[in-house]
């Protein structure tokens, strides 16, 4: 592995691709990665998603359960670190419903990690669109972000408003970091697609804390029927 991304590095590429080949004949996953990595930064991305698609199909062939699920998460991580965002969302989108909250977290966290911080945001803010009782997408939101300011606020609010899945009242509390009330709502509607018309109904608690960065921290269940009646 460690010739390969030498010879990379000093542009070789046709030798760091054989010792790619001989690492993939040995087995070793790092080969895969690296010649996806290769194929990639030369405007190459089919042929890098091919070779990220055939070590997946390779793990597939031979794993069950717990492993499989593994594989496809490095295969995410993999996607990500070689830069080819279209596969990557094309993938998630191919996924099963229960496996595509795991592969939007994962892409948003590697997506962090190799400092693609505005796709790992959006796909963060996917998986909390899409999950209700998710709660890491928000720290993942918040590390995109990087807001700090010295009028820092940790607001513990309720909202509510007509919600799209029946049509009830429905109200949610919040624990979201702020400037002020009104920026704290912008973080809430954002992450609260299914209550368009999402608006104040109580803070329960303000508390200045200059040290802690903007957005959401946690969010409670739906609670139905629990607001003034809807004309």
């Amino acid at each position: 592995m460690k010739k390969g991304e030498e010879a990379f590095a000093e542009g070789e590429v046709e030798t760091a691709l054989k010792f790619c080949e001989q690492m993939i004949g040995r087995g070793y996953s790092g080969g895969w990665e690296l010649k996806a990595l290769i194929l990639a930064s030369q405007g190459k991305p089919q042929e890098a998603h091919q070779t990220l698609l055939e070590h997946l199909h390779l793990h597939r062939a031979a794993s069950e359960g717990k492993t499989l699920r593994q594989a496809e998460l490095l295969h995410v991580r993999l996607l990500v670190r070689a830069g080819l965002f279209e596969q990557l969302d094309e993938h998630t989108l191919e996924s099963s419903v229960s496996l595509e909250n795991e592969l939007l977290g994962v892409a948003a966290d590697e997506c962090l990690k190799s400092g693609f911080r505005e796709r790992g945001r959006g796909y963060a803010l996917g998986l909390a669109q899409l999950d209700h009782d998710e709660q890491d997408a928000f720290w993942y939101i918040r590390e995109a972000d990087n807001i700090y300011s010295q009028d820092t606020t940790m607001f513990k609010i309720t909202v509510g408003g007509e919600s799209t899945l029946n049509g009830r009242y429905t109200c949610v509390p919040y624990h979201v970091a702020a400037d002020d009330i009104e920026a704290a709502l912008v973080f809430v509607r954002e992450v609260e697609p299914v209550i368009p018309d999402l608006a104040l109904v109580e803070i329960r608690t303000q508390n200045l804390q200059a040290e802690l960065p903007h957005g959401v921290y946690w969010r409670g269940p739906w609670i139905s029927g629990s607001g003034p009646e809807i004309p």
